[in-house]
């Protein structure tokens, strides 16, 4: 599953692990542009998960576990060119 907002696309794909009977999932956001981003956000409203998501995420992408995979969709963010 793909999401494509601007410059970033978000990517989701099953790790072929189970957690409490729900697949697991990797998130992975792409900034597709050769500006920096920053303060990127995610919409999470309803976001549902029995694995615990590490808070101090650093390389753009994260694990959860849920029946489906959340539709993502980065409602702000800044590009920074020079």
């Amino acid at each position: 599953m793909h999401e494509r907002i601007a410059n970033i696309t978000i990517s989701q794909s099953q790790t072929g692990k189970t957690v409490e009977n729900k697949p697991e999932w990797k998130a992975t956001v792409k900034n597709d542009c050769i500006c920096t981003l920053s303060f990127l956000k995610l919409n999470c409203n309803g976001f549902q998960t029995v694995e615990d998501v590490e808070s101090s995420v650093t390389n753009l992408s994260f694990i959860y576990a849920w029946d489906t995979s959340f539709p993502f969709k980065p409602p702000s963010s800044q590009v920074i060119c020079s």
